[in-house]
């Protein structure tokens, strides 16, 4: 199925990326901020992000709308991207399935990991040091694993890979 990678962005803050519901019949669609892709350090770290979004449909975290569904249906699932689609289980085998591609593609398996790096200087500025080493009282919150655990996962996908 093809693939459709949208950078957005223009007087946008945020840096990020997700997933589009295009549709069974019109492909992949990934949205990645032009302020994520400018901050990350090379094409490799750029090719984790891709990789991982594109997991998220592989894996079958994205539901393939019909194209008959109305622009309510769409924010629907959008809404209820928080509780079903993005969850920590699903963020950890996303990860798992990019540093796969990541790795099969030519990439810089270590230079990849980097874009996770990345986000936990992203974090850290904005003072998120939950997302990136996890909550004190050790109850997992939110739709990501924090980013230490992520970055090791990660890191023991890629040693298990190397054999």
């Amino acid at each position: 199925m093809p693939a459709k990678v949208w950078i957005v962005g223009e007087g946008n803050n945020e840096l990020g990326a997700g997933d589009g519901y295009g549709g069974r019949d019109r492909g992949v669609t990934i949205y990645i901020s032009r302020r994520l892709l400018e901050r990350l350090a090379d094409d490799d770290a750029a090719a984790f992000i891709v990789a991982h979004e594109l997991a998220h449909h592989r894996l079958g975290h994205v539901p393939a709308l019909p194209r008959t569904w109305f622009a309510w249906g769409r924010l629907l699932v959008s809404a209820l991207d928080r509780w079903w689609i993005a969850t920590r289980e699903h963020e950890h085998d996303a990860d798992q399935l990019a540093i796969e591609l990541c790795v099969d593609a030519g990439y810089d398996p270590e230079r990849c990991i980097a874009a996770l790096e990345h986000l936990v200087n992203v974090s850290l500025d904005y003072q998120n040091v939950d997302g990136v080493l996890g909550y004190e009282d050790g109850i997992e919150r939110g739709s990501h694993p924090a980013l230490v655990a992520r970055i090791a996962a990660v890191r023991a996908r890629l040693a298990a890979l190397r054999g």
